[in-house]
């Protein structure tokens, strides 16, 4: 299945039809997804749907939801699956997919997020499975786009959540290490935002996005120090920790713009200060 425009649009038609009200519409459009789904390019094709801004939100949201469930289902054979991709459909899949989580919308991107994190544990270890991964999300962490950012983070850490559950073994560590090449611009991005706090410590929206910057970067932190401490952590340590303590202990009236009564959801800055007490226990 080549990625031209007439079967974009044709793909568009059935993912329409799989929301339809006509229940007779949508088995139809179900079976040919099913049919198309085996065939070589569909897997690209369907992401490139998710991606493209011109199509109908509802068709990227079930491309997007198509997209995860082909991946989680199919990128590796299986008992459970008589089908698995192939060599090509992997390679321009991965050609792709992190430059379309950086641009998709919000709400699409825990889509693709877990995608990307199911394709980093199949093809570990990244660095040798997937040699261009590291240097472009390098370049990505040097944007001065507070979106790209954040979508750029959310790819890392769909990379790095995996070693908190994996064993720990020479081959995991050697990927790890790769992974620490990143290093020296998360502590970039994180400094920028601590200095970019306090100088709109009045303003909510420009709060709202720095606070979920620091959230990622926690985490990210946390993922990566959890089998052990890298040197890269300890010998920046001093700036990590001081950038923590002044989140936890922000001034009273930056506070006044976050509240949050009880049974509501945490706001930016509570979600902030929990992913920084989780970091800061590897470390009690």
């Amino acid at each position: 299945m080549e990625p031209t425009s007439e079967n974009m649009g044709h793909l568009v038609g059935f993912l329409t039809q799989t929301v339809s009200g006509d229940p007779a519409a949508r088995k139809a459009a179900e079976a040919q997804l099913a049919s198309a789904k085996v065939q070589q390019g569909y897997a690209l094709l369907l992401l490139r749907v998710v991606v493209a801004e011109e199509a109908p939100p509802d068709v990227r949201l079930q491309g997007a939801i198509q997209f995860k469930n082909l991946v989680n289902q199919h990128w590796q054979a299986s008992e459970i699956h008589d089908y698995h991709l192939g060599d090509a459909d992997k390679a321009a899949v991965k050609s792709e997919i992190v430059a379309g989580s950086m641009t998709v919308t919000e709400k699409l991107q825990p889509f693709l997020s877990e995608a990307l994190s199911t394709i980093c544990k199949a093809d570990f270890p990244i660095d040798q499975n997937w040699p261009e991964l590291l240097p472009q999300l390098m370049q990505s962490l040097e944007s001065q786009d507070p979106a790209v950012l954040v979508a750029t983070l959310k790819v890392v850490h769909a990379i790095s959540q995996k070693y908190v559950t994996a064993s720990h073994t020479d081959e995991l560590w050697a990927e790890i290490k790769a992974v620490l090449s990143l290093h020296d611009r998360l502590l970039n991005v994180y400094g920028n935002c601590l200095g970019a706090v306090q100088a709109n410590a009045s303003n909510k929206s420009v709060l709202d996005v720095l606070f979920q910057t620091i959230t990622l970067v926690a985490k990210i932190f946390h993922d990566l120090n959890y089998q052990d401490i890298p040197e890269a952590f300890e010998d920046a340590l001093d700036h990590w920790m001081q950038g923590f303590h002044t989140m936890l202990t922000l001034p009273d009236p930056i506070k006044a713009l976050f509240p949050c009564a009880d049974g509501e959801a945490m706001t930016s800055m509570h979600n902030m200060q929990r992913a920084i007490c989780e970091a800061l226990l590897l470390y009690a």
